[in-house]
């Protein structure tokens, strides 16, 4: 008997988890129920308290941008003062 994949075994690539599915298909259904609520509450909180709702909803709805990071050298160019006047 040979250990390893087997071609085939296992979930799909791409196909969706049906626990996670139904989950979320509760929680949009709890979001639209409430939304009146919602914004009443929303309403209600301090300019801070505002920012923050709107930060903490923002990562669910945008794409997570990646920081990017750059390295090299950036050479000033050589001005010669003396023919300056």
């Amino acid at each position: 008997m040979q250990g390893g994949k087997r071609p085939g075994a296992g979930r799909p690539k791409g196909s969706k988890n049906k626990k996670t599915e139904r989950i979320r298909e509760h929680f949009e259904k709890f979001i639209s129920d409430n939304l009146v609520q919602m914004q009443e509450d929303y309403d209600k909180l301090d300019p801070n308290q505002r920012l923050q709702f709107i930060s903490l909803l923002t990562k669910y709805v945008l794409p997570s941008m990646k920081a990017v990071e750059m390295t090299g050298t950036v050479e000033s160019p050589v001005i010669d003062m003396s023919k300056w006047k």
